[in-house]
């Protein structure tokens, strides 16, 4: 690969084209939440999006956020391997004796 004159590789088009998207579309809650009524369970998707708004909301409301729940956000929408990760860590909460 040739380097332009600025020294930097240039990303081509159809590499670009190949990265994934963002995986969870913007969403714009109710004005008032605590009209929304609580399911008693939630699929795994629905437990990895409600602990990214978690995450979301977490950072919003701090001025100067914890760099680890900074990271930990980035991790949860780039890497595709974070949803694998959060389906294991349920299979180790349910595959505990006691319940919450």
């Amino acid at each position: 690969m040739e380097l332009p004159d600025d020294g930097q590789p240039e990303i081509s088009k159809s590499v670009q084209d190949d990265l994934p998207g963002h995986p969870l579309k913007p969403y714009v809650p109710p004005s008032n939440l605590h009209d929304v009524a609580l399911p008693r369970s939630l699929t795994l998707e629905e437990a990895y999006r409600t602990t990214v708004f978690f995450v979301e909301r977490y950072l919003s409301l701090e001025t100067s956020p914890s760099l680890d729940f900074s990271l930990f956000y980035q991790y949860m929408l780039a890497d595709p391997a974070a949803a694998s990760d959060f389906t294991d860590a349920v299979r180790r909460m349910k595959s505990r004796e006691e319940t919450l």
